[in-house]
């Protein structure tokens, strides 16, 4: 990565072609670093913004445990009355009020609706992961990279590039990264005017509409 030697005594930077000879242009380190700084205060947001974001964030959280809460404590009951259902209808049998064909007919979709239930309330638990923290430590990334673009601490922006998985590279003396779909939906929407930049980016970047009720433009 052509940012590792930024905070190094290295004055010019060449593409990062790893194979082959390459016939670009050095790119000065005062080059490098201005288009490194570029690049982080392309993703800068107003601290006030921000803040805004984390508490639509502290809301979503409640939302999400009293959804997730709804939705577990409605398995529990319709597995419940099945089990209930499933124990009147041996004991109907047991009592000579229910034919033998009958009572293993019903038995038979009882016990199938018993073991879908169970079945649901198993993958409710393991695949209902909960999206809001991976949002907040975005939020955080996306702090620390306005801190950073106001900031000249080369080592540090070093280690964040790294630490998003950016990939920063070199090619016509230019350098660019790779953000990634929330950086990218960010940066769509940054300097837009109220919830209309937002909003187109959303249409391009569905998977990510949490972010649909937060402002990302102006007033």
């Amino acid at each position: 990565m052509p940012l590792t030697a930024l905070a190094q005594n290295i004055h010019n930077y060449r593409c990062t072609k790893k194979k082959g000879v390459c016939h670009q242009k050095y790119l000065s380190a005062f080059g490098l670093t201005s288009q490194a700084k570029n690049l982080l205060q392309s993703v800068s947001l107003p601290l006030s913004e921000i803040e805004n974001m984390e508490k639509q964030i502290d809301l979503w959280e409640k939302e999400s445990i009293s959804e997730r809460g709804s939705v577990a404590q409605n398995l529990k009951t319709k597995l419940s009355e099945t089990k209930e259902r499933l124990d009147k209808l041996v004991s109907l049998y047991l009592d000579g009020d229910i034919e033998r064909e009958m009572y293993l007919q019903r038995k038979d979709l009882l016990l199938r609706q018993k073991a879908k239930f169970e079945e649901s309330f198993k993958d409710f638990g393991q695949q209902r992961k909960n999206w809001v923290e991976p949002l907040r430590s975005f939020v955080l990334s996306l702090k620390e990279a306005t801190d950073l673009g106001k900031s000249e601490n080369y080592l540090e922006w070093k280690t964040f590039f790294q630490k998003i998985g950016s990939n920063p590279e070199i090619k016509d003396k230019t350098l660019s990264c790779n953000w990634g779909e929330l950086w990218d939906f960010v940066r769509s929407a940054k300097g837009g005017v109220g919830a209309h930049s937002a909003f187109f980016a959303l249409q391009k970047t569905p998977r990510i509409s949490n972010f649909a009720n937060v402002s990302l433009g102006g007033p």
